[in-house]
């Protein structure tokens, strides 16, 4: 386990209070992984809650019962003060215990795993039907050309290929994938990185040193960036 990852459920503990104010591409996200859910969810498992935006939508539609869960408890918190029906566990993903149930749905959250594609086999064995939603690493190509044009590290969390996602998927199952792409507009490249901070990505002290080096490049703007997210089913055949 490295150290950084470590440093992930503090980092979004600090940014339970500001997360909902800058989580437009996750509220994006979940209006879209909804679309891809069946009307009957059974029992399910809720990975990765935050501070219940996706949780919202799954309450909508009625499951059977819903556990949330989280790896940061303040995130839980915020979570269960909306819906205090729902069964709070603070657990990592990737250590998410092999028992089954029916349903398992995760909304632009298991990017963070220490190991994602270890973390999506386990669910897929833990459940009959897995539905989450990425980040793909196609995502932010103009923070990426920024970070290359001024020749300093890309501070931000890496990315998933959908390839290899999908290569972790047994024959057993089935697995679709939506694609979706839309752009966020933001004063300057400097309000892009600090509303990843209140999101809760955790950025090291090393990498922070880098984006001094370009400080007042920083603050030009206005500035577009693209998002390209995709939204998996995986069931059992």
């Amino acid at each position: 386990m490295n150290l950084a990852w470590r440093k992930i459920p503090h980092s979004f503990g600090q940014a339970s209070k500001t997360y909902d104010k800058h989580a437009v591409m996750q509220v994006v996200a979940a209006n879209q992984l909804v679309e891809i859910l069946p009307s009957n969810l059974g029992d399910v498992c809720e990975i990765g809650c935050g501070t219940g935006i996706m949780t919202h939508r799954i309450m909508d539609i009625g499951p059977s019962s819903l556990i949330i869960s989280d790896i940061s408890p303040e995130m839980l918190a915020v979570t269960m003060r909306k819906f205090p029906t729902a069964i709070p566990t603070v657990i990592d993903a990737q250590y998410f215990p092999v028992q089954k149930t029916n349903t398992i749905i995760s909304n632009m959250a298991l990017q963070w795993s220490n190991d994602l594609l270890g973390t999506i086999r386990k669910l897929i064995n833990s459940c009959d039907n897995l539905f989450f939603s990425l980040p793909l690493a196609s995502s932010m190509p103009e923070w990426n050309s920024f970070c290359k044009n001024n020749n300093i590290a890309n501070c931000l969390q890496p990315l998933p290929k959908l390839e290899d996602v999908k290569s972790v998927v047994p024959s057993s199952h089935y697995i679709t994938c939506t694609k979706n792409s839309f752009c966020l507009y933001y004063a300057s490249w400097l309000t892009f990185w600090n509303s990843q901070k209140k999101l809760g990505a955790h950025i090291s002290n090393n990498k922070i040193s880098e984006l001094y080096k370009v400080r007042r490049k920083l603050t030009n703007g206005p500035i577009k960036i693209t998002y390209e997210n995709c939204c998996i089913a995986i069931r059992r055949k």
